[in-house]
């Protein structure tokens, strides 16, 4: 099943960043359902993923893979781009920092006293929100990086209490597994669901169940990336476990 999406999105640019974001999607998931059993989660819909309630997305996630180890720093692209994405939607509806968790997971690592290390979660000190809020005030203003030129004119575009509020919202989880080391994460979620020699098996089988969802919902559609429709991961896989992820347009 691996290799059918492959050859489905081989044409798409970063296909690792792509099968990345889908393997990290599949464990969110079950991570997510410890405290919601029957979660929505859709893909390249409000997000590079998003987990929604009623139709409506209520934490937004940036995934970011890189083959090789590096630093985010404060005038990073990666963080840029993110950040652009998120101030035009906060520029059309203020209220969301109020009603979302804006979510950054990559695999680089936040550079010591950086603003992504400033917005881990637990914060580390009170004034770790207002640090990073001024730091990136000063970058957005002084950097003169042509690649991040126009996110940092929609960072400041955002009002004083808006940009604020956004950076509140924001949580970053820094060093997390790469696209391998996913597969080792998700096998090690669902030790509980069956015998330790037979959980490799078990996540083979989820997995081609996961891409093969993912492959029909992006072709089932050209007028958008995903169709509608919820799909729960089948039961038998959890061994009784009453949880459900739903794979949604």
């Amino acid at each position: 099943m691996m290799a059918e999406v492959v050859s489905k999105f081989n044409a798409t640019g970063s296909m690792v960043g792509y099968l990345y974001q889908c393997r990290e999607a599949l464990l969110l998931g079950i991570e997510e359902t410890k405290s919601f059993p029957n979660l929505y989660l859709s893909i390249e819909r409000f997000d590079d993923v998003a987990f929604e309630k009623g139709g409506t997305p209520n934490v937004l996630l940036q995934l970011k893979h890189h083959a090789k180890p590096g630093n985010l720093t404060d005038a990073s692209p990666d963080l840029w781009k993110t950040l652009r994405i998120w101030s035009e939607q906060v520029a059309a509806n203020p209220q969301l920092p109020v009603e979302r968790r804006f979510v950054i997971i990559t695999t680089g690592t936040a550079g010591e006293n950086s603003v992504a290390a400033k917005l881990r979660v637990p914060r580390e000190k009170k004034t770790d929100e207002a640090d990073a809020l001024k730091a990136l005030e000063k970058t957005a203003k002084e950097s003169t990086n042509e690649d991040t030129k126009e996110a940092r004119a929609a960072f400041l575009a955002l009002s004083p209490e808006s940009r604020a509020n956004l950076i509140s919202a924001i949580q970053v989880r820094d060093n997390s597994p790469n696209i391998t080391d996913v597969r080792a994460e998700i096998e090690d979620r669902l030790a509980f669901a069956a015998p330790l020699e037979h959980i490799p098996h078990l996540v083979d089988h989820l997995e081609g169940w996961w891409f093969a969802q993912v492959v029909r919902k992006r072709d089932r559609t050209t007028a958008c990336r995903y169709a509608a429709t919820a799909c729960d991961v089948p039961r038998r896989h959890f061994h009784g476990r009453r949880s459900s992820i739903r794979l949604i347009g």
